[in-house]
């Protein structure tokens, strides 16, 4: 009977050592793989795995998974930052998970609910979670027609507008709105901030309505109309201190603005020596149409006498329309707000 050699012995021990040990780990990272996507198919677990994100600092995926399950304007920024604050404080081993209805859970920590979740499948049947904003802020704005409206980078369509061809909002205050301009209004819901408006085409901007908080978008107005809201605004800080009349407002005359002013009791003001503007600014002019324009305007107007003096910081929003060539009032705001010196005091 033939010697078996003992180191030949070995060599084949190690073999079948080492391929136990491989076809072990195959086996295992196999069934590894596949627990981890049976968990992905069910609701809980992917909630859990979110949660995990979240911890793990992983907003870029978690931000686009929130595009996948519910269409949002949101920033990237604003997005994440809202989602920081809500779970910042938060035990991801302590947070219960209560179904409230199909696809919709309810976070619920240290007995407080803190957030709802969005759950939807995707095409190969994993679920995809976000968290949903339901407090968030909603928006108006104004536009020609022609022009495409972006919404933190994010173009607009159609299915956003909800009046078509409508008299622009500021100039509603008028009787006669045949030769107002024309927009389409795009109603914008559950922002968590304000958005960054813009536009694809180039040469616009945007203002904001210091009434109603609508937002106007319009061509970006050349500096030499500076002129016509300077002399306007002076005009109308004149009359109620006597310092001006009536007949220089260049208003409209069938206009709420203008049946309010002509209203106005100005006898009441003391008289005095000196009255003088300073500190003049023109900002934000946008044409909403060629014969049309809104813009701010700020400004110090120094009234003095022997006995006292004051220094108004004067905020104005002025809506004109061009009619036979002149420019006229044709909706007036004030907000002092608009004047920087007004937040120092």
């Amino acid at each position: 009977m033939k010697k078996i050699k003992y180191g030949f012995v070995l060599t084949i021990i190690s073999i079948v050592l080492a391929l136990s040990i491989t076809s072990s780990f195959f086996i295992l990272n196999n069934q590894k793989k596949k627990l981890t996507i049976a968990e992905s198919h069910h609701p809980e677990s992917a909630i859990s795995t979110y949660f995990k994100q979240i911890k793990n600092n992983n907003f870029d995926n978690i931000f686009d998974d929130s595009l996948k399950v519910e269409s949002h304007l949101n920033s990237k920024k604003d997005y994440i930052e809202a989602l920081k604050n809500i779970y910042k404080d938060v035990d991801i081993q302590k947070l219960n998970y209560i179904k409230s209805e199909d696809n919709l859970y309810q976070i619920v920590y240290d007995n407080k609910l803190i957030s709802s979740l969005r759950l939807i499948k995707s095409n190969d049947s994993e679920y995809i979670v976000s968290t949903i904003f339901t407090s968030g802020n909603d928006y108006i704005i104004q536009a020609p027609s022609d022009i495409t409206i972006m919404i933190n980078e994010n173009e607009l369509d159609n299915s956003y507008i909800i009046e078509n061809n409508v008299v622009a909002s500021n100039f509603l205050g008028l009787t006669n709105t045949s030769d107002s301009p024309k927009v389409n209004t795009y109603e914008i819901k559950n922002l968590i901030n304000e958005p960054e408006i813009s536009t694809k085409e180039s040469g616009y901007s945007v203002i904001k309505d210091v009434l109603n908080d609508y937002y106007y978008v319009g061509k970006i107005a050349s500096n030499n109309l500076d002129t016509i809201f300077e002399n306007a605004a002076k005009a109308v800080a004149k009359y109620p201190t006597k310092d001006g009349g009536l007949s220089s407002i260049p208003a409209i005359t069938n206009s709420d603005f203008y049946n309010r002013i002509k209203t106005l009791d100005n006898q009441w003001y003391a008289p005095h020596g000196i009255s003088q503007f300073s500190n003049i600014n023109v900002n934000n002019v946008i044409m909403q149409s060629d014969n049309s324009m809104i813009g701010n305007i700020t400004m110090d107007y120094l009234i003095s006498s022997s006995s006292a003096s004051k220094n108004y910081h004067i905020g104005y929003q002025i809506t004109f329309l061009n009619i036979s060539n002149t420019w006229k009032i044709a909706g007036f705001a004030i907000d002092n707000d608009l004047n920087p010196l007004n937040k120092e005091e």
